[in-house]
């Protein structure tokens, strides 16, 4: 009596500190005038307001600046993609966080600036972003800059290069699957590269070849990227692309090289590629209709009626009693029984209804594919997918290989896929980084009580088990 009552008052406590604490802050400090080609500090303070676990902060910059950290707090630091960014795993019971890093703006560069940054951390387990005030910044011509007075064209500059790109796909109807090759000619470009293909809804791609580059995919697009570009003049990608089964007709693959060439970013567009998939085969299995309603009674002369799309077939009554009746419509590997009834036209009827005496009536054990059977009290999952349409549970089993049941349920307007049904968050986590190994790089543990949604932090404190990073 008293554990319950002990578990109710720390979710009201729960509760109540969600309604009075916000959501994380930051204040960003910076020079509003600096140098071109020197150096300057940027300091951030954060304001955790409660927040507990993964946190990140970011901020982006133009191609040529650079970045250089100096106080961290206890993140981990990296500069990717133009972007210098400070993460948290967890951020335990710290109230503020301070951190610096220094700056430097391009050598030519001048004029006014606008720097965008955002915090991240994480809202019943999926990833928020808040986006911050940008920060502004006017650079000005530094000590050693040069400005030229003439308009004659710069003489030591390379001669623009000539770059084409063409991307090979399938002539021919595709299914499931298929490759793309993407062959770039760039003469002796060195400098930063990026290609990017817009795949369709329902594609999901993975790496074959990158030659040298780094390859992502996330959002429906395609990106190769290489921060200095190999000194060969052609280089050759590929990448495996899956289709998810539900798709049909043509589809189109749409994308663009971007680079630096003498400090300028240029776009080449990538001519558009035509998909096109194969029909659908209509597949006829052992499941029953789940439009078929069938009524059994064990009492005898009881009638079993089928019943498909609301229309009754008055062919399609048989008795279940021990005796067998002799207007019972049945089909037994193909071969007519002496007692069948047939239509007057000789035409079989496709959806005859048939029972062997002292044989259990399974026509009416049909598994819905969009319910979730989530065992009572508190259990763990690993959800892998959430999607705005309904897709079959059999892609993402054929896709990644998943061992076992993949269930679904309808949250927030999203159709929401998981796998496993664990008591110890333990085991969850465990199942989460198998199912990670498989190519779901995004998948999470996610809990329930009862049949309903709850945080990770509500389940673990009901079960009284401990986080685990």
């Amino acid at each position: 009596m008293i554990r319950p009552l002990i578990i109710v008052v720390n979710l009201i406590i729960v509760m109540i500190f969600k309604l009075f604490v916000g959501t994380p802050s930051a204040e960003v400090k910076a020079p509003s005038s600096v140098k071109a080609g020197e150096a300057f500090l940027v300091e951030v303070t954060i304001q955790t307001n409660g927040e507990t676990d993964f946190m990140r902060y970011s901020m982006e910059f133009p191609i040529g600046w650079t970045v250089e950290k100096v106080e961290t707090a206890g993140a981990s630091y990296k500069f990717d993609k133009q972007a210098a960014k400070f993460l948290w795993s967890r951020v335990g019971d710290q109230k503020e966080l301070k951190i610096s890093y220094k700056v430097t703006a391009p050598a030519d560069a001048s004029g006014d600036f606008s720097f965008n940054n955002k915090l991240s951390h994480t809202v019943d387990n999926l990833p928020s972003n808040i986006d911050l005030t940008p920060m502004k910044v006017n650079v000005v011509a530094g000590n050693n800059i040069v400005v030229a007075t003439k308009t004659d064209p710069d003489s030591t500059a390379k001669p623009s290069v000539t770059v084409n790109i063409e991307r090979v796909v399938p002539k021919d109807e595709v299914g499931e699957v298929f490759l793309v090759d993407l062959v770039i000619h760039k003469e002796d470009l060195t400098s930063f590269g990026k290609i990017e293909d817009t795949l369709p809804s329902g594609f999901t791609a993975k790496l074959v070849k990158a030659d040298g580059g780094e390859f992502k995919f996330e959002n429906g697009v395609v990106k190769f990227t290489w921060f200095v570009l190999p000194a060969k003049h052609t280089l050759n990608i590929q990448y495996r692309v899956i289709v998810s089964p539900d798709l049909q007709g043509n589809q189109t693959i749409t994308g663009h090289f971007s680079y630096v060439e003498n400090e300028t970013g240029k776009i080449v567009a990538i001519p558009t590629s035509i998909i096109k998939l194969k029909s659908k085969e209509v597949i006829v299995s052992n499941t029953p209709d789940p439009n078929t309603i069938v009524k059994t009674n064990s009492a005898a002369d009881s009638i079993s009626a089928a019943k498909t799309n609301n229309k009754q077939d008055p062919n399609t009554v048989a008795k279940t009693n021990n005796k067998q009746n002799p207007n019972t419509v049945a089909k037994t590997n193909n071969k007519q029984e002496p007692n069948t009834v047939v239509k007057a036209n000789s035409t079989p009827d496709p959806n005859p209804v048939a029972k062997s005496n002292n044989q259990t009536d399974t026509s009416n054990q049909i598994t819905s594919s969009t319910t979730t059977a989530i065992s009572p009290g508190v259990n763990f999952s690993v959800q892998i997918a959430a999607m705005t349409r309904i897709v079959p549970v059999s892609y993402y089993k054929n896709t990644f290989h998943i061992v076992g049941e993949v269930n679904t349920e309808q949250d927030n307007g999203l159709n929401k896929y998981t796998t496993g049904s664990f008591p110890n968050y333990q085991t969850a986590h465990d199942h989460r980084e198998e199912i990670k190994g498989k190519g779901v790089a995004d998948a999470f543990v996610t809990a329930h009580s009862n049949g309903k949604r709850i945080t990770i932090q509500e389940a673990l404190m009901i079960t009284s088990q401990k986080w685990i990073r």
